[in-house]
Formats: C-alpha cells, structure tokens, sequence
C-alpha cells in the first residue's frame, strides 16, 4: 500500500495537469494582490485593523473578482489534476499491469486517497500563497470589531478577532476537504464513464446545482458562499456545512466503490 501511495503522489504530482492547476490558482491569487490589496499599501502600510492579512486575504475579500472566480472554479480545480487517473489506466490498459504487483482493493483505496489529497492540496495551495504575501506585505494586525465584516451571529467570529491565525487556518481546512470531496466525485464518476469529460464536468455540474439552495431561501447550503470566510450569507454554521460534506462524501465513495467492484468481478 504504501509503494502504491508513493507511486500515486509522483503520477499526480509530476504531470502537466497538476501544474496548469496550481498555475491558476496562483495566478489569481497574486492577481487579487495586485489589484486589491497593493494600490493600498501607500496608505495603510503602518497597518489598520481593517487593512491586513486577515481582511485582505483572498478568502476572506468576497467583494472582490478574483475570490468570487477562484471559488467559482473550485471543483475544476480540485478534479483536473488525478480525477480522471482510473479512466486513464483503465482505458490504456495500465491498471492491469498494477494488479499482477499488488492487490486490486489496494490499488483502488490507494486512488482514492491520493486523489482527495490532491484535490484538497491544489485548492488551498492558492489561498495560503496569497496570505504568505500579504504577511509580507503588510502588518499582522488583528481584525477589529468595529471595522471588519463579521457579526456576533457569524460562524467562528471569536476566532477571527481573537485568533485569525486559527481562523485562517480553519478555512483552510474546509477548503481541503470540499476540494478533495469534490475531486473524488469526479474519480467516482471516472468507475462509469467512457468520456473523459464527464470526470471533470460531473463536480462542476454538482457544484452548480447546488446554487438551488440559494433559490429555496437556503444560501448557507451553496458551497459557493459558506467557503468563502467572510461568510457573505447567513445564517452560516459548522452543522449545516458537515451534513452538506458528509453527503457528498459518503455519496460519491459508495458510487466509486460500486464502481470498481464491477472491475473484472471484484
């Protein structure tokens, strides 16, 4: 298992795909940087509770293109760089050749992993360079109440005047986990598919659909807005976001394991 795990994380790693992703991501976050956040230094480069890493960090400034596009494209993200790993072994022949090394039921737990890593680990990427260089950029100073967005009601909001560090951090995590959630539908669908596309697209379109919520008068349901940290809806909370994950979860590891299992009668 381990050996597989090893080979997996070189094979998403080391290709085209995982760069172009990370490219991206990087992309528009120095972008929100330039336009954003730099034409401002010249005024709060002392620092001001309502100009600095915490406030200015690309998750937390939802007002802007830039935070708006990169949640937007999350699930093509997250599922463009090893989603699509099964269907390309599968059609090109190369999972056999794993099966002669080591135990199918490996193999395919061994994908799995890899690509909900992955899947989280190309989305956060983004959002931590962005906040190294607004670290640099400008000074540390806490969020005050009187001037950031969050209310009382909010989600975490003692973190965020208190400890923004863990704040931060927190987002983060949520945004590893729905990334790597949302790559893991594109590998289940992988199980099924003859085309290539529909790997990809299947997040997208389930990412999409769930705008619905918005148009039931349920908002903090929309992965769109509850992963965004300055919480542009309410009422955000920790309960209703875990239901949303786990049924995403769970939903798209029963579909994969279905899947695999009509793999030459596993």
């Amino acid at each position: 298992m381990i050996k597989l795990l090893k080979m997996d994380f070189k094979r998403a790693i080391y290709n085209r795909q995982f760069l172009i992703v990370i490219a991206i991501g990087a992309l528009l976050s120095l972008m929100q940087i330039y336009i954003e956040v730099i034409p401002g230094v010249k005024y709060y480069g002392d620092g001001a509770s309502y100009f600095n890493p915490f406030v200015k960090w690309i998750s937390n400034d939802g007002f802007n293109h830039f935070t708006l596009l990169f949640f937007m494209l999350l699930p093509v993200l997250a599922s463009l760089p090893y989603s699509d790993s099964y269907w390309v072994d599968k059609h090109s022949g190369f999972n056999k050749s794993i099966y002669t090394r080591s135990k199918k039921k490996n193999y395919f737990i061994s994908r799995y992993i890899t690509n909900f890593i992955i899947g989280g680990i190309v989305v956060i990427i983004p959002l931590i360079l962005n906040f190294y260089i607004l670290m640099m950029l400008l000074p540390a100073v806490h969020p005050s109440i009187f001037d950031a967005s969050l209310l009382p009601k909010d989600m975490f909001t003692s973190l965020f005047y208190f400890h923004p560090y863990l704040y931060v951090g927190v987002y983060l995590l949520l945004t590893f986990i729905f990334g790597g959630t949302f790559a893991s539908m594109g590998l289940a669908v992988s199980a099924y598919c003859k085309n290539r596309l529909l790997v990809v697209t299947t997040p997208v379109l389930v990412y999409i659909s769930m705008h619905m919520f918005e148009l039931a008068g349920l908002p903090h349901l929309v992965p769109a807005k509850f992963l965004i940290a300055d919480q542009p809806v309410h009422p955000i909370n920790i309960v209703s976001i875990s239901i949303i994950f786990f049924i995403l979860f769970i939903g798209s590891l029963m579909i994969y394991a279905k899947g695999v299992s009509k793999d030459e009668g596993i």
